[in-house]
């Protein structure tokens, strides 16, 4: 696939001396675009000034070799911004409103100056900047630039207020007045009366409405809400993997909206977010640890002592059919496919290597083999040469140990599949070390509970002579 690239194209970055503006500036540079990088140079709660800041950005991308002239206008000042990029470049193509600034208290505190300055900057400001970008953008029939206000503001209040049983929701309006005149035709005039629109803020506005933090479009009898949905996504793991192609070529997959994540709060979606992201690193984790394949072979002669080893009798007339090769029913007993999986659980350097992933510091001799599952998917031939693939399912920190869940596919000669092991290692004294206790994954064998009750028999088995071969 081709690079993105933007070779042709001015673009303008508000707040670009540090921070995202920065990183923003440097990557469409590298890809071609000319930079107005313009900042203010104040701190972060918006005093003072420097041109410095944004000096440092602009020689940075002429040292390698971009084409790049620094801006020192309040966003306000946005006419300013542009005119820097026309006279410099002769023309404007993107504009990214980045410029913020941080008062950071609770509404109650908040002074007029600092609502003020905020607004400027953040709402104002990038009003300013895009408009007068907007001439351009529409002679060339070309230009980038968003940014969004109230909403955010809204959302803010209700999760502030929550405590002290206030309440704050948005509404999206549609109603023929001064201001819409000349939008709607005459004859839609009827349908959008203003008191259409009044019955849901005062119901809004009732001390029995639950409902904060909402935003609801209503117009000519309609009422509906709106909420944000985010699709399912793609994670890209390790994150040096995210590139501008690597985005491209999975858009389809981001913006697939099939399948979607709903959130009732910004605190609802952070935590989603983290546990997402953290979640897919800890499967990174995992799917880089070795899967080297192990090869077993074996020969009727060993399927034969191991079932003389679990109990199988010479002397038991019905076991002939596990111990005499020429027995027409002869079978292999189910439970070798145990031994194959954890020979090549012992072979191959599967727990060394998550050992290695998850930094876990321990010793091999203090290895408890737990809980065991096995799927036997077709026959196991009486003499064979399989395929085993080790692979680490999941690694859990239980605090007194570590627990790895290792899933273990044996394939025959035509590499078709013929059982697969699940086994629990607990490494005793490995803990701690900082991974998640349970996991999320859904391949997971959930164990048999035994039942609460006497068991319904109790059988006394001797081990037979035959089991000193």
């Amino acid at each position: 696939m081709s690079e993105l690239r933007f070779d042709g194209r001015v673009a303008v970055v508000t707040g670009a001396a540090r921070g995202l503006g920065r990183e923003y500036a440097l990557l469409l540079s590298s890809r071609g675009a000319a930079l107005v990088i313009n900042d203010l140079g104040g701190n972060r709660s918006g005093d003072g000034n420097s041109t410095s800041a944004a000096d440092d950005v602009v020689n940075e991308i002429r040292s390698k070799g971009g084409k790049a002239v620094a801006d020192y206008n309040s966003v306000e000042d946005g006419e300013k911004i542009i005119k820097t990029a026309i006279d410099s470049f002769g023309r404007i193509d993107i504009v990214i409103n980045n410029a913020g600034i941080l008062r950071d208290k609770s509404f109650a505190k908040l002074s007029d100056q600092d609502w003020d300055l905020v607004h400027r900057v953040h709402l104002r400001g990038a009003c300013m900047v895009t408009r007068a970008a907007w001439p351009y953008f529409q002679k060339q029939k070309y230009g980038r630039s968003a940014k969004l206000g109230l909403v955010g503001l809204s959302n803010t209040l209700a999760v502030e207020g929550a405590k002290y049983n206030i309440k704050c929701n948005s509404i999206a309006p549609v109603a023929a007045s001064r201001l819409t005149e000349d939008i709607f035709p005459e004859n839609f005039m009827e349908y959008f009366k203003p008191s259409y629109v009044a019955p849901v803020v005062v119901w809004l506005s009732h001390e029995s409405c639950p409902e904060t933090g909402g935003v609801f479009e209503t117009a000519g009898g309609y009422v509906g809400k709106y909420r944000w949905q985010r699709s399912k996504g793609k994670m890209f793991s390790p994150p040096n993997t995210l590139t501008p192609e690597a985005i491209r070529d999975f858009w389809p997959q981001i913006t697939d909206m099939n399948q979607f994540n709903s959130f009732n709060s910004f605190q609802e979606h952070t935590l989603n977010l983290v546990n997402t992201i953290k979640d897919l690193s800890e499967n990174n984790e995992v799917s880089e640890v070795s899967t080297n394949s192990v090869t077993h072979h074996y020969t009727i002669d060993d399927t034969i002592l191991y079932a003389l080893s679990v109990g199988v009798s010479t002397r038991e007339s019905k076991h002939l059919n596990f111990l005499y090769e020429c027995n027409e029913e002869y079978s292999v007993i189910p439970s070798y496919g145990a031994v194959i999986g954890l020979n090549a659980m012992a072979e191959s350097a599967i727990i060394h290597d998550a050992m290695t992933a998850y930094k876990i510091r321990g010793d091999m001799t203090k290895v408890i083999h737990g809980e065991h599952y096995l799927e036997v998917v077709k026959p196991i031939p009486p003499s064979a040469t399989l395929t085993s693939k080790p692979k680490i399912v999941d690694v859990l920190d239980k605090g007194s140990g570590a627990l790895f869940i290792i899933g273990v596919e044996t394939f025959d000669e035509n590499q078709s599949l013929i059982f697969y092991n699940q086994m629990a290692l607990f490494m005793v004294g490995a803990g701690n070390f900082g991974g998640k206790r349970t996991s999320p994954d859904t391949s997971i064998k959930p164990l048999v509970e035994a039942p609460k009750r006497d068991p319904d028999a109790i059988v006394l088995e001797k081990t037979s002579f035959d089991q000193v071969f």
